[in-house]
């Protein structure tokens, strides 16, 4: 899999991994957990063709991201939400890579402005109850489910990049995360233009 092929995948899936923070919008559900996370997500829908689950870490000392698939080949992404940045790590490229997220559209359900939330009926998805919201950002809409703690069980995009792909828990666990695992590479790192 190139490395152009590669990115377009994790912009896919992080634009999926609502965990993110910057909405600003009312009512506003909790979108951060406050305490240390690990999720396994399936991923199906468009996302799918490549990526079938996703793995996202969180440290709430850090306020840290860790994003990966089960093909350790194409590296973990770590997301730092207050400087809106990614950072993908590819095991033998010799350099980490930055991801422009807040320049890119396809994230405008992250990082945007002006976001609208309407809540919808309560569900229970890997054992956790959730809150249904729909939210909407310029050209595109998704479902969110997330616990009053703050915790994604479930992503449904519904029109935009998003359309027909649905990220969904399959298993939380609420348990410390090792800090090695949000180090960042010392190398210096290669930022990539995204196209439109």
């Amino acid at each position: 899999m190139g490395a152009m092929s590669a990115r377009r995948i994790w912009l896919v899936l992080l634009s999926m991994c609502a965990a993110l923070p910057a909405w600003a919008a009312d009512p506003t559900p909790a979108y951060m957990p406050g305490h240390d996370v690990a999720v396994r997500y399936r991923v199906s829908g468009k996302a799918a063709q490549q990526v079938r689950a996703l793995y996202v870490r969180f440290s709430a000392a850090r306020q840290l991201l860790r994003v990966e698939t089960d093909d350790h080949a194409m590296g973990h992404i770590l997301v730092d939400p207050a400087r809106r940045s990614a950072r993908l790590v590819v095991p033998g490229l010799g350099q980490a890579v930055d991801l422009p997220l807040a320049r890119d559209r396809r994230v405008a359900l992250l990082f945007g402005e002006g976001l609208y939330f309407t809540r919808r009926g309560k569900t229970r998805i890997a054992g956790h109850d959730c809150i249904n919201w729909d939210v909407r950002a310029d050209r595109d809409s998704a479902t969110l489910c997330l616990t009053a703690s703050g915790i994604l069980l479930r992503a449904k995009g519904h029109t935009g990049d998003l359309a027909d792909s649905t990220l969904e828990a399959t298993r939380v666990e609420e348990v410390a995360q090792a800090a090695s695992l949000f180090q960042s590479p010392a190398t210096r790192p290669v930022e990539l233009q995204l196209s439109a």
